[in-house]
């Protein structure tokens, strides 16, 4: 599995995640089609593999941004939601067009998903368990982020070459 395929996957499900908290809204289908939709149509656009790395991280700061969102005193409102499924499914997509293969699409929208067992639990007053694996995944993307910017040893020329 591509470095495009795990930053798309955890984002969807992320953003699922964090829709969970709308409940079974309009709003909630809403952004579950935009993220969807939005990454199905850029991922079918010709992206530069530079681009495409640079989407991955984009991808890892948009974990953050849902994951940190539903922690919010007022919690995560419509249209930022909505914004940041836009902003999750066209990273996606980026990212899987420029560093990935169409396949990895296929294996992350699903865990968008997430969110229909999510929003359940919600209704059932147990949307803690949900705040704390977005935290996880908020770690997870902080660890991911730093290990892209820390240059190693092995992707550097060395003198000789």
């Amino acid at each position: 599995m591509s470095s495009a395929a795990w930053a798309a996957g955890v984002l969807c499900a992320a953003l699922g995640l964090g829709l969970a908290f709308a409940g079974f809204t309009r709003a909630f289908w809403a952004g579950l089609a935009l993220l969807l939709g939005t990454a199905v149509l850029v991922s079918t656009v010709e992206v530069d593999p530079a681009a495409g790395e640079l989407a991955v991280s984009g991808c890892w700061v948009a974990v953050l941004c849902a994951a940190v969102c539903v922690h919010l005193p007022r919690g995560l409102m419509v249209p930022v939601a909505l914004a940041l499924c836009l902003s999750g499914g066209t990273l996606s997509g980026l990212a899987v067009a420029g560093a990935g293969r169409p396949a990895d699409l296929v294996g992350a929208l699903p865990w968008a998903l997430a969110s229909l067992p999510g929003a359940w639990l919600v209704a059932q007053g147990k949307g803690l368990v949900l705040k704390v694996v977005l935290s996880w995944f908020a770690a997870a993307a902080a660890l991911s982020l730093g290990l892209l910017m820390t240059p190693t040893l092995g992707f550097e020329p060395d003198h000789m070459g």
